[in-house]
């Protein structure tokens, strides 16, 4: 419940009966038989295919083509060139390239005043595959804990549906977290 008023005022779609029960799927109070750890690329590209939101919200990809939209970090230099974006710099801020910041530039690729006016985007903070595997490999230590199991049992209790197409008795269908 905490959290609510605080998406509320950061979401730009902001729907409680959407995202309320979202939160509490993610915080694992709800869905006791999955373990969810999203990829934000995968979502990207199944949600936004054509990065309209993505151009609209960080206008510094607008020109990137669309098989960098989603993965702007693994466009070669020679495309960041072109479009105006040099991925691994301060984020948004423009820079005309000047004699006297040519060096200092040199660095990120940048040595001709024929690049002036480029836009730098930041690197990726975390590797994607990396901490999912983490979070995973964490999620499923927990979840073989006895007394993460006995908590699934009294969640499932309350509020676990135990109806199964053809099933007579329901009571004897237990979450994957029990077996």
């Amino acid at each position: 419940k905490k959290i609510a008023g605080h998406l509320a005022r950061v979401f730009l779609d902001y729907e409680p009966g959407i995202h309320y029960p979202q939160l509490q799927m993610q915080a694992g109070t709800t869905g006791i038989n999955a373990m969810r750890v999203y990829n934000v690329t995968k979502q990207g590209k199944d949600q936004d295919p054509n990065g309209i939101f993505i151009r609209n919200f960080c206008p510094e990809l607008k020109d990137v083509p669309m098989e960098y939209i989603h993965e702007p970090c693994n466009m070669p230099l020679n495309v960041q060139r072109k479009v105006g974006v040099r991925i691994g710099g301060s984020g948004g801020n423009r820079y005309c390239i000047t004699d006297a910041m040519a060096s200092s530039c040199s660095d990120l690729g940048i040595n001709e005043k024929s690049e002036c006016d480029v836009t730098f985007y930041p690197s990726p903070i975390v590797d994607e595959k990396k901490t999912a595997k983490a979070a995973k490999d964490k999620l499923s230590a927990v979840r073989k804990q006895e007394s993460t199991k006995q908590e699934a049992a009294q969640v499932y209790l309350k509020h676990g549906s135990r109806r199964s197409p053809g099933m007579k008795d329901r009571d004897s269908v237990m979450p994957k977290a029990l077996s």
